[in-house]
C-alpha cells in the first residue's frame, strides 16, 4: 500500500510540474505577442493604421476607466488626420465618450476615452485606425508623454511601461519611375494573377506580326499630308480625301484619326484595348503620367493591367491601368509595392512585415 501511495505520489507531481510548465510557456508565448503598449497594424488602405493599445504586464495600473493618448505625425504635406474609432468601441454603451481631435499646427492626434466600465487593461483595446490625408509619407509616433488615466475610484494616474514602442511609416508618395522604352515581357511570371488578355497590335496591322510587345515600326508612312481645320488637324490622302477611324504613321509617328477624321489627343479606346496620344496627337509608348497617375503602354501603345515586369521589376496595375503603391490584396494575398511602384520582396516592408522572395506578406511581423 505504501508503494502505490509513492507511485500515486509521484505522479501527482509529475502532473503537477508539466501544468507549470505549460503555463509558463503560455505566459511567455503571451508576453512574446504584445510586448509594447501601442501596437500597429497595417489597414486595407494605404494612408491608414489600425491601432491597438494594452497594458504592459509590469504596468501597476488597475481597473482604467477614463485615458488620454496623443500621437505625432511627422510629415511634410499633412492636410488632416482623425482617428476612426473600432466598430466594438464605438457601439459599447459602457463606454460613451470617446473623442479625437487632430492639432494641425502642432500635428498632433489626441485621443480621450472615457466608461463606466475598465476600458484599457493588460488585454488589448482595438482602439481604431488612424486615417491620415497627405501626398507624403508621414512618420506616427506614440507621445511617451501622454497616457494620463483615472481610474473607478477616481485616482488619476500615468503610464509609465511602454514596452518596445516602434514609430510607424506611413508610405503614401508616389514616386516617378525611370523611363526605359526597352522593355522584355518574360514568358513566365511568378505566382500572381494571370497577364491581362490587352496586349494586342493596332487592327490595322498584318496579323503576321509577333505579338510579344515590341515597338512597331514601317518602313513607309502613310501617304498623305496635313490639314490644318479650325483648331484641330486633318489628315488627306493624296486624292484630297480624308482619312477616318484609322492610325495612320507620320514622321515615324502614329496618330490616331477619329470618325470625322479629326487628330485624337489623350485616352483612346479602339476595339478594347486603350491607347493615349500625347497633346501633339502621337502615341505614346512606355511610361505615361496622366494627371499625376502613372500608366504603362507596351510598344503596340495597348494600355497594360495587372503584373508587367520592367527592368527586372514587378509593378502592379489596376483594371484601369493605373500604378499601384502601398499595401496590395491581390488574389487574396498581401503584397507591398514601393513608392515608385517597384514590388518589394525578400525583405522586412518600412512597416516592419515580412515578404517571402515572391513578394507575399508571409504572416509575420519583425
Amino acid at each position: 500500500m505504501i508503494k502505490k501511495w509513492i507511485n500515486k505520489k509521484k505522479r501527482f507531481c509529475f502532473l503537477g510540474a508539466a501544468v507549470v510548465v505549460m503555463a509558463a510557456g503560455f505566459l511567455m508565448t503571451a508576453n512574446a505577442k504584445d510586448d509594447s503598449f501601442v501596437t500597429w497594424n497595417k489597414a486595407s488602405k494605404k494612408n491608414e493604421v489600425a491601432v491597438s493599445l494594452r497594458l504592459q504586464d509590469g504596468e501597476e495600473l488597475e481597473d482604467v476607466v477614463t485615458f488620454q493618448v496623443k500621437f505625432q505625425l511627422e510629415g511634410e504635406d499633412i492636410r488632416d488626420a482623425e482617428l476612426v474609432f473600432d466598430s466594438g468601441l464605438k457601439s459599447n454603451k459602457e463606454i460613451p465618450v470617446k473623442t479625437a481631435i487632430y492639432d494641425d499646427e502642432n500635428q498632433i492626434l489626441s485621443v480621450y476615452v472615457s466608461g463606466r466600465e475598465t476600458v484599457l487593461s493588460h488585454s488589448p483595446l482595438k482602439l481604431g485606425k488612424i486615417r491620415v490625408d497627405s501626398g507624403k509619407d508621414v512618420v506616427i509616433r506614440y507621445l511617451e508623454d501622454s497616457g494620463d488615466t483615472v481610474d473607478r475610484f477616481h485616482t488619476a494616474g500615468k503610464i509609465t511601461e511602454l514596452g518596445g514602442i516602434e514609430e510607424y511609416q506611413m508610405v503614401l508618395e508616389e514616386k516617378i519611375p525611370e523611363t526605359d522604352e526597352s522593355v522584355e515581357e518574360p514568358e513566365t511570371k511568378p505566382e500572381k494573377e494571370t497577364e491581362s488578355s490587352k496586349d494586342k497590335h493596332y487592327s490595322s496591322h498584318d496579323d503576321d506580326d509577333d505579338d510579344d510587345g515590341g515597338s512597331i515600326s514601317m518602313d513607309f508612312d502613310t501617304p498623305g499630308s496635313w490639314k490644318k481645320s479650325g483648331d484641330t488637324w486633318l489628315f488627306e490622302r493624296p486624292d484630297g480625301t480624308l482619312i477616318q477611324n484609322q492610325w495612320i504613321q507620320a514622321g515615324g509617328k502614329w496618330y490616331w484619326l477619329d470618325e470625322e477624321g479629326r487628330m485624337k489627343t489623350g485616352w483612346i479606346s479602339n476595339q478594347g484595348i486603350w491607347y493615349y496620344c500625347g497633346p501633339a496627337g502621337d502615341m505614346k509608348t512606355g511610361w505615361v503620367n496622366d494627371l499625376g497617375t502613372w500608366y504603362y503602354c507596351n510598344g503596340s501603345g495597348a494600355m497594360k493591367t495587372g503584373w508587367i515586369t520592367y527592368k527586372d521589376c514587378w509593378y502592379y496595375l489596376k483594371d484601369n491601368g493605373a500604378m499601384k503603391t502601398g499595401w496590395q490584396e491581390i488574389n487574396g494575398k498581401w503584397y507591398y509595392l514601393e513608392p515608385d511602384g517597384k514590388m518589394a520582396a525578400n525583405t522586412v516592408t518600412p512597416d516592419g512585415y515580412r515578404l517571402d522572395r515572391n513578394g507575399v506578406w508571409t504572416g509575420e511581423r519583425q
